[in-house]
């Protein structure tokens, strides 16, 4: 799925509309982004985000996949409780 959004509308609409349209939970979702409003918005919503700031390298892929897979874990855990 491809979804361009206008820079002009907040970060959390487009998420709202990605989950609507495909069912994804926020919990399953991996942002980046350059600004960090955008980040603390998103994140509140469950969204695993990571701050860049010159765009997406290997290493800001590696913290992405890392704080995916923990935030992922302990959502796993707390479900088995």
């Amino acid at each position: 799925m491809q979804e361009i959004f206008s820079s002009w509308s907040h970060k959390t609409d487009h998420f709202r509309r990605i989950h609507q349209k495909t069912g994804v939970p926020f919990s399953s979702m991996l942002f980046f982004d350059d600004e960090n409003r955008n980040i603390e918005a998103v994140s509140i919503m469950g969204v695993a985000s990571i701050l860049v700031d010159n765009g997406i390298n290997l290493d800001a892929l590696r913290q992405g996949f890392s704080e995916f897979s923990q935030k992922s874990g302990s959502l796993s855990t707390s479900r088995s409780d």
